[in-house]
């Protein structure tokens, strides 16, 4: 018995830092391949199934990984959605048993483009390069700038966030507010599960609440 509990920690401790599967993958952190026999590749699929077609292979030492955050659960198998940049799109979708983070004390990335969806109406946001371009279902669209991200004081860089939204409009101004939740947000209309809440007041003076993806663009 004690042989099997000593063997059991080595495992332990020889086996790659994993995310907790309950929360949605940290988009901030990149990530490399585990779990694949040297020689072998990971292959990247259009959708979070192994039999969806194939659109990017990634070696078996493959690291600098970054991941939307976006997850789907499918019968016992969890995917994460990566970024890739291939002629059949700019995400696509990875079994999570085979990534693990690169490394877990590194400083998160801040700044990047967040790509956020909400419903009542359907409506989604695009922050990225300086811009916000919002439409919704019914038609409606604007564009706004983006300033940078504003940490929330005592919290951790990332985690809890502003981005002021500017229309041309003297006066008109909104505010983009962004946090990580304990698990993962959800769309209330899919299976898919994000990695950031969000409420946004536009400077149209609606207030509206979704969630948030790091953005593949």
């Amino acid at each position: 018995m004690l042989r099997s509990l000593i063997l059991n920690l080595l495992l332990l401790i020889a086996s790659p830092a994993v995310a907790d599967q309950r929360r949605a993958p940290e988009p901030a952190l990149t990530y490399r391949v585990v779990n694949v026999a040297p020689g072998d590749v990971l292959r990247v699929r259009s959708q979070p199934e192994g039999s969806a077609p194939v659109i990017d292979n990634l070696s078996a030492n493959a690291t600098g990984i970054i991941l939307t955050g976006v997850k789907q659960n499918v019968g016992q198998a969890t995917w994460w959605q990566i970024i890739v940049k291939s002629a059949d799109g700019d995400a696509g979708w990875v079994n999570s048993r085979f990534l693990a983070v690169a490394d877990p004390t590194a400083i998160g990335e801040i700044g990047f483009g967040l790509r956020c969806i909400g419903t009542e109406p359907f409506w989604s946001l695009e922050i990225a390069n300086g811009q916000a371009s919002f439409t919704t279902s019914e038609g409606e669209r604007w564009l706004w700038k983006a300033h940078s991200w504003r940490d929330a004081a005592g919290h951790q860089s990332g985690q809890r966030f502003v981005i002021q939204l500017d229309n041309q409009s003297p006066g008109a101004s909104g505010w983009a507010a962004v946090s990580r939740p304990q698990q993962f947000c959800s769309d209330g209309m899919s299976d898919l599960e994000y990695p950031y809440d969000l409420i946004v007041a536009t400077p149209t003076s609606r207030v509206l609440g979704g969630c948030c993806a790091r953005s593949p663009q």
